[in-house]
């Protein structure tokens, strides 16, 4: 995980391990934070019911999300729409 962030120039600090099994069976992965300052979540169950490659292939395609500014260009888009809506309905 470490090797694809520094390939990546992701600029992770710090990697984490969440018991998600007590809420629920669910596999999930998540990262957080802004900036320079960017943290992973990987579920216990993710990491229990998946292989290394597995997990290394879904933390590449978050990885690539944050690569493609998918998260900065929805909270951008987000805003504009909200902006719109409040200008519509305070008409």
């Amino acid at each position: 995980i470490e090797a694809l962030a520094t390939k990546l120039q992701f600029p992770l600090k710090k990697l984490f391990r969440m018991d998600g099994s007590k809420r629920t069976s669910h596999s999930n992965a998540f990262m957080y934070g802004f900036l320079n300052n960017k943290r992973i979540v990987l579920f216990d169950t993710l990491i229990d019911q998946s292989s290394e490659d597995e997990v290394v292939g879904i933390l590449g395609h978050e990885m690539g999300h944050w690569k493609m500014w998918h998260t900065v260009q929805g909270f951008v888009l987000g805003n504009v729409y909200m902006l719109l809506m409040f200008y519509c309905f305070g008409r």
